[in-house]
């Protein structure tokens, strides 16, 4: 898998914070003080709340409450409402990791996500280009 997640994660939170400002501070408040360690098969980072923003930053290898095991293509498959969130889960091609109050904080995190990124004419664009970095590099490829 090519290391775009981190990118298009990076491209997709300043888009919302940017066109839905509002959505965009709910992930910060409902995040809080949790770090997210997110693990894409190619690449992984850290999503934290700094300054009423979510940012994207390097992962040292710390604690993080939560973990998430996101490989781009179950993640285009959500885009593309192939597959609900509860059924990815379910057949672990997303894999999340940590206390149920953390949990359910992701969970409104995500909802925030959602609300913003249909206000967003920027994440439609993100989108397509998740799409085609997903065919680029399928899961499993050597690339």
């Amino acid at each position: 898998m090519a290391p775009e997640v981190r990118t298009l994660m990076k491209d997709a939170l300043a888009a919302l914070h940017a066109e839905a400002p509002a959505a965009g501070s709910a992930m910060a408040v409902a995040l809080g003080h949790r770090h997210v360690r997110v693990d894409s098969e190619s690449e992984t980072f850290l999503l934290r709340s700094r300054h009423a923003k979510l940012t994207v930053e390097d992962d040292p290898g710390g604690s993080a409450e939560l973990t998430v095991r996101m490989p781009l293509d179950a993640v285009v498959r959500l885009i593309d409402g192939a597959e609900d969130l509860l059924d990815a889960v379910r057949a672990d091609r997303i894999h999340v990791q940590g206390a149920l109050p953390d949990i359910v904080a992701l969970r409104e995190v995500m909802v925030w996500f959602v609300q913003g990124a249909i206000r967003s004419s920027t994440c439609s664009q993100l989108a397509e280009r998740a799409r085609e970095a997903s065919r680029r590099h399928p899961r499993g490829s050597e690339t």
